[in-house]
């Protein structure tokens, strides 16, 4: 039954002309130590995400001894690439070319409940990851920036925050005691900032936690003056928030997020700030006095005042009571928890298929090419040499966010990067691609990373690929959960 096998596993030479956009190229995980045959194939039929034919097979590595994948460890960097291209001071500060150039929010929201031991408690830090994401590019979570803040237990505050970015990146933001109105001007000139405050003064159609009223820090991504889409408003990224349910951040009315931080702070608003690439940037547009608060505004027939100018850094006075990360009343998802090992040497793509390559290819193959996924743009006339493109290789494997699984891998230099992944048990019917793959530095050198969006209690196999001139190689197989 060879030629049924192969024919089950492969696409036929007509479905490839239908299709017209499958190319051929693997590269296998490292073979078994002895001279054992590889085990039975487990045979994957499913489609494309538009709904094209995949088809591809999967044998187990006999005498295999799988490698679990480490989690990304707490004191290795990832930096975006964009940030660490030259010319990394933005001449737009609103939106540099490591940032959604759309509009807000110019970095994506990170949550508190990473998983970390004191995830509760890590609303400052979390804040924190999201401004070293705009400032410096750095790629973090509040688990992480905890981990250097010198601080091994309960609340936090912007001091630790600071003494987390200087030990763990050689980094700082600045720090001051706001007005209303100055915090205006950095937001409105392209700042990020991380402020402090009550959470019982945002009313409930604005609170993540209905009925949590103390002590909270937020990111906040811009700053909108009052005009045609409504009141003076804040972007704000709430650590609450719960990206894998959607969250994105929203707008706040200034009023909310100033009183939030003033009867925190005694009248001023404790804040941490940065612009994009680190410095201020020469060129900022000035918070025009028509935005001011309205206990700013100049009295009628007054002199039209200049623009608010930016604030200097200086201290923030010592705080007397803890700044925030009061534990939420209400567990987080405890269903979307990930903590299944991920592994490679189980499986690896069915070596048949490289007997079907080339001349001499026995007469059982398909006619035509072989197809595999991930779908290529045109399908190469004749199999390109793999030597030339190199291998992909997974690097690290974690959760830095409940549902979601973070893989961390290399491909050959001038290739493009892929990953598609799928439910062991074929279940879906459909490759699944992951919501992200952004190349960045780890080590000084580039790597990819890939979120994939996954759900607790199902297994998942996924393969990265790289792609160049018409050829595909591909890493190792993971398992999740198997």
């Amino acid at each position: 039954m060879p030629a049924l096998s192969l024919l089950i596993r492969f696409l036929l030479s007509a479905v490839i002309g239908a299709a017209g956009a499958f190319g051929v190229a693997a590269v296998v995980a490292p073979g078994a130590t002895s001279q054992a045959r590889p085990g039975p194939a487990q045979s994957v039929d499913l489609t494309t995400e538009a709904g094209e034919p995949a088809a591809f097979g999967l044998v187990s590595i006999p005498d295999a001894q799988p490698v679990a994948l480490e989690a990304l460890p707490d004191d290795k960097t990832l930096q975006l690439v964009a940030y660490a291209e030259p010319g990394t001071t933005p001449v737009d500060p609103f939106h540099p070319a490591w940032t959604n150039a759309l509009g807000h929010p110019r970095v994506p929201a990170i949550t508190q409940f990473d998983g970390g031991p004191l995830a509760n408690v890590n609303c400052v830090m979390a804040a924190g990851a999201m401004l070293a994401r705009l400032t410096f590019g750095i790629v973090t979570t509040g688990t992480q920036v905890r981990s250097f803040s010198g601080d091994p237990s309960g609340g936090t505050d912007l001091h630790a925050l600071q003494k987390a970015m200087h030990d763990g990146w050689g980094v700082s933001f600045k720090l001051g005691y706001l007005t209303p109105l100055q915090l205006r001007s950095l937001l409105y000139a392209g700042a990020g900032a991380v402020i402090l405050g009550w959470y019982g003064e945002i009313p409930d159609e604005y609170s993540l936690q209905k009925g949590f009223v103390s002590g909270h820090g937020i990111y906040l991504d811009g700053f909108r003056p009052a005009g045609l889409q409504g009141d003076a408003a804040y972007y704000v990224e709430d650590p609450l928030g719960k990206p894998w349910r959607g969250y994105k951040g929203f707008e706040v009315p200034a009023t909310y997020i100033e009183r939030f931080g003033t009867v925190f702070g005694g009248g001023r608003i404790m804040t941490a700030w940065g612009f994009p690439g680190g410095g201020t940037p020469a060129h900022y547009p000035p918070l025009p006095p028509s935005a001011w608060p309205s206990e700013d505004q100049p009295e009628p027939g007054a002199p039209t005042p200049s623009p608010a100018p930016l604030p200097e850094p200086g201290d923030v006075p010592p705080l007397e009571v803890v700044p925030g990360d009061i534990p939420p009343a209400v567990p987080v998802d405890p269903g979307l928890s990930f903590d299944w090992p991920v592994k490679t040497g189980i499986y690896q793509i069915d070596p048949d298929l490289l007997r079907c390559i080339g001349p001499g290819a026995p007469a059982s193959c398909p006619l035509g090419l072989v197809g595999i996924f991930p779908k290529l743009s045109t399908a190469p006339p004749t199999f390109p040499p793999l030597a030339e493109l190199g291998t992909v290789k997974l690097l690290y494997a974690d959760s830095v966010q409940p549902g979601v699984l973070r893989v961390i891998f290399t491909i050959p230099d001038g290739s493009a990067a892929g990953l598609q992944y799928w439910p062991s048990d074929g279940s879906g019917g459909k490759l699944l691609p992951p919501s992200s793959i952004e190349p960045m530095i780890l080590d000084g050198q580039v790597v990819q990373v890939a979120s994939i969006p996954v759900d607790a209690g199902v297994d998942y196999s996924f393969v990265a690929t790289a792609g160049a001139a018409g050829a595909k190689a591909f890493s190792a197989v993971g398992t999740v959960g198997q």
